[in-house]
């Protein structure tokens, strides 16, 4: 994450593909979904310097895979705050997508929900509540209709 912020991307790039293996197999399942959206994170980044259309669709279809890799793991471990920057970068990139209209209204719909469900949180429990109903379960709330 150093070398991104430093605007390093290739760099970063790089130490995360040498990195992600490894921790998969032993690391830590937060870890794991920083590692994923670190990596998107750098091809959201390198959209800036590519210049031809098919090769920023391409980065950015890479980006939604690792968003959804580190969405998957960041909702076992309930960290809102993270599932919220990754449902943000999903709406963000699905809306430059040509069929992405729906996923891009999901994800945003996503993160206000988690938006929502922060702003209601019960101190010193993993309880939320949200449209009267008391959700202590990311998932389930995710599923909700509203």
């Amino acid at each position: 994450r150093v070398f991104l912020c430093m605007g390093r991307v290739c760099k970063a790039r790089a130490l995360l593909n040498a990195a992600i293996p490894l921790l998969m197999q032993h690391g830590h399942v937060w870890f794991q979904a920083e590692a994923c959206l670190t990596l998107a994170k750098c091809n959201i980044a390198e959209l800036s310097s590519k210049e031809t259309i098919l090769s920023a669709t391409q980065l950015r279809r890479n980006a939604l895979v690792q968003l959804e890799s580190a969405a998957t793991l960041f909702e076992k471990i309930d960290d809102i705050h993270r599932l919220k920057q990754v449902y943000y970068l999903q709406s963000r990139i699905y809306k430059f997508l040509p069929s992405g209209q729906k996923k891009r209204d999901e994800a945003a719909k996503n993160f206000f929900r988690l938006n929502k469900m922060k702003q209601h949180k019960e101190t010193g429990s993993k309880q939320w509540a949200m449209f009267g109903v008391l959700i202590t379960d990311v998932i389930k709330m995710l599923k909700m209709k509203s």
